[in-house]
C-alpha cells in the first residue's frame, strides 16, 4: 500500500511539473518576439507542439491517477 501511495505521489508531482511546463511553453509561444529568434513562426510551432505534448502526457497521468 505504501508503494502505491509513493507511486501516486510521484505521478502527481510529475503532472504538476508538466502543467507548469505546458503553461510556460504556451506563454512563450504567445510572447515570442522577432528580436530574440531567427524565425518567429518556427518558434511558435515548436513551443505550441511542446506545450501540446506536455498537456497530452498530463492527461495520461490524470487518467492513470483517476
Amino acid at each position: 500500500m505504501e508503494l502505491i501511495d509513493f507511486l501516486q505521489a510521484g505521478l502527481f508531482s510529475i503532472g504538476v511539473l508538466l502543467f507548469a511546463l505546458a503553461g510556460g511553453c504556451l506563454f512563450m509561444m504567445l510572447t515570442v518576439e522577432k528580436e530574440h529568434v531567427k524565425c518567429v513562426v518556427e518558434k511558435r510551432i515548436e513551443f505550441g507542439f511542446f506545450g501540446g505534448a506536455c498537456l497530452t502526457f498530463l492527461g495520461l497521468i490524470s487518467y492513470v491517477l483517476a
